[in-house]
């Protein structure tokens, strides 16, 4: 996908995630009688064999007001028995969308695991939302994620509420070339 595919990819998905913002917490794909209206604790769970280089990236510094966001594109390969690490989107809207196969996600609004397939999407955001992932299916799965990120934040990997992406300010501004 070139750059510029990239661009326009990630601006028509703008006005979904700031619908996602509007609506609060959901529970994408989980069956309705599991549907819970306030978020339960889930397992805090470690980094297993996630590879997520990062696609494109746009700086979304002072775009209609807005603070110091960058909007990027990962492509996020969970190896077999891979896990996704717990992490939230309370102040965070990402989009994931399912490449091939099938993996599982665990979160706060859904009583049961969460089976996502080939072609669905997850989006993942509001108020009290968390979740971590997992491949049970014995092949490397890949994703893509689509999110909005503090550019001060150093929280893109084994993210633990309540410390230092998945969450934190930096101590310092990261550079362009840094990023």
């Amino acid at each position: 996908m070139t750059n510029t595919k990239s661009l326009r990819a990630a601006l028509a998905a703008l006005p979904f995630a700031a619908a996602l913002a509007a609506t609060g917490a959901n529970a994408s794909g989980c069956p309705a009688e599991s549907v819970l209206t306030e978020p339960r604790q889930i397992e805090i769970m470690p980094d297993v064999g996630v590879d997520r280089p990062v696609l494109t990236m746009i700086d979304l510094t002072g775009w209609r007001g807005q603070g110091n966001f960058l909007l990027r594109t990962r492509r996020l390969t969970i190896a077999p028995d891979g896990i996704v690490p717990t992490h939230w989107h309370d102040d965070r809207p990402a989009i994931l969308y399912m490449l091939e196969g099938e993996l599982i996600e665990h979160n706060s609004f859904c009583a049961v695991p969460i089976v996502f397939k080939a072609g669905d999407y997850a989006p993942e955001f509001g108020p009290g939302y968390a979740s971590w992932w997992e491949n049970k299916s014995g092949k490397a799965r890949p994703t893509e994620a689509l999110g909005v990120k503090y550019r001060h934040e150093n929280r893109d990997v084994g993210d633990t509420k309540g410390t230092t992406e998945i969450r934190i300010v930096l101590k310092r501004r990261f550079e362009p070339a840094e990023l």
